[in-house]
């Protein structure tokens, strides 16, 4: 047999357990794209848009520089791909193929701090460079963020950092004045 035949028998063999889970999971993803689709009646064709996501799907995740990425960038990575939809402990154990108990060690050993506290920080950076542009408004960066509102992001916020969003904002926007000031 040669190899470009134990290529195609591997092909045709059914997918395994994870494969398959992996396989009705884009599925799901896509009959729900669909359907948001057809309710916001884009601008552009739709088979132009979903070319461009498959290329991207193709691109990112197929990639082999993807697999050979170290593991605590492969966990940025998918923290900050998936932040918007409020990614959790459980999508990531999913992601690395591990249980949530031995991702959540393993989180610990590889990022040097728990799940939380780091999501955490990354919400906070996040935010704190989108608040710097003032167009972007409140409601877009809680949704940025993976909060379900405006009200729980400035909760979050002020919690961690003690000011609340909008204090923030005025306080980095009177730096820059007085930094432009000082340049000048």
């Amino acid at each position: 047999m040669t190899r470009h035949q134990v290529s195609i028998t591997h092909v045709d063999e059914a997918p395994a357990r994870g494969e398959r889970d992996l396989i009705q999971e884009l599925r799901d993803y896509t009959e729900n794209w669909v359907n948001r689709m057809r309710l916001l009646k884009p601008a552009h064709e739709p088979q132009a848009i979903a070319r461009e996501v498959f290329d991207e799907l193709l691109l990112y995740g197929l990639s082999p520089s993807h697999s050979t990425l170290p593991l605590p960038r492969q966990i940025h990575d998918f923290i900050m791909s998936h932040l918007r939809h409020g990614v959790s402990l459980k999508d990531l154990s999913k992601f690395l193929g591990y249980s949530e108990k031995y991702c959540s060690e393993l989180f610990q050993t590889q990022m040097g701090e728990s799940f939380s506290a780091y999501l955490r920080h990354v919400r906070i950076e996040k935010a704190k460079r989108l608040l710097e542009d003032e167009a972007i408004g409140l409601t877009h960066i809680a949704d940025e963020l993976g909060f379900g509102d405006q009200f729980a992001f400035s909760h979050f916020f002020k919690k961690t950092t003690g000011q609340s969003p909008r204090q923030y904002r005025v306080h980095v926007h009177k730096k820059l004045k007085v930094h432009s000031k000082t340049m000048n």
